[in-house]
């Protein structure tokens, strides 16, 4: 029964009202991102599809937040894949709608394969910024405990 509670604790977090805030902030960066990209794709903006990146970075700035906070490896995986998510669906529509488009750039959001670029990129950045959060609370308690 413990370590079932011990392995819930390290995916999701061990305070439920922390991992409600990570979530509601990972759905906010998911709706936020669709719709930059959505807008910057009909208007042609180049500077909306450059602030993207800035929200996957602000993804991995939460993340390392909540790990610090919570722990909870999903949530910070969560947090920076949903930024990049969001432009990710965006793109993948208008593709759908106006016909196949060119191949992704490592990177980039638009294009194909995209989404084989961003996924293994995110889970890999969330893991190593849930490490950093996790490392950095540790630290902090042990030189409280000193």
């Amino acid at each position: 029964m413990s370590i079932d509670i011990a392995i819930r604790d390290a995916a999701l977090g061990a305070d439920p009202v922390e991992r409600r805030r990570a979530l509601l902030a990972a759905a906010g960066l998911l709706c936020v991102t669709a719709a930059v990209a959505f807008v910057s794709e009909l208007v042609s903006l180049s500077v909306g599809k450059l602030s993207l990146y800035g929200f996957v970075l602000l993804g991995a700035a939460l993340a390392a937040i909540a790990a610090y906070r919570n722990s909870g490896l999903l949530i910070c995986c969560l947090l920076i894949l949903a930024p990049a998510v969001g432009p990710l669906a965006v793109y993948r529509g208008f593709r759908y709608v106006c016909g196949s488009g060119p191949v992704a750039l490592p990177g980039s959001f638009t294009g194909a394969g995209a989404a084989v670029f961003w996924l293994p990129v995110t889970l890999l950045l969330g893991t190593v910024v849930f490490s950093a959060g996790v490392a950095a609370r540790w630290t902090v308690r042990t030189a409280r405990a000193w």
